[in-house]
């Protein structure tokens, strides 16, 4: 996937919200397996890690497939995150 269309896929499938307390809080979060990076989410009261970007809802198991299927990596997630401002 294009840094482009991952930034559409991104504005169109995703909405940034501000981590609040005692709420579920979902952001991305990777692991490696092999030679690959695998995307996965997370939905954490009461954590909050410096730097990271939290999402509503909408962040859920069918967006990251279509990430992970994408073999889109960490570091075009940041470049995405960057150009959408949200970073």
């Amino acid at each position: 996937m294009s840094i482009e269309n991952l930034v559409a896929f991104l504005k169109e499938n995703l909405e940034p919200k501000v981590f609040a307390f005692g709420e579920y809080n979902r952001h991305l979060s990777c692991y490696e397996n092999g030679d690959s990076q695998v995307l996965t989410y997370f939905s954490e009261e009461d954590v909050q890690d410096i730097g990271t970007v939290y999402f509503d809802e909408r962040l859920n198991e069918e967006i990251v497939a279509i990430l992970n299927e994408e073999k889109v990596t960490v570091d075009e997630l940041m470049i995405a995150f960057k150009e959408l401002g949200w970073l």
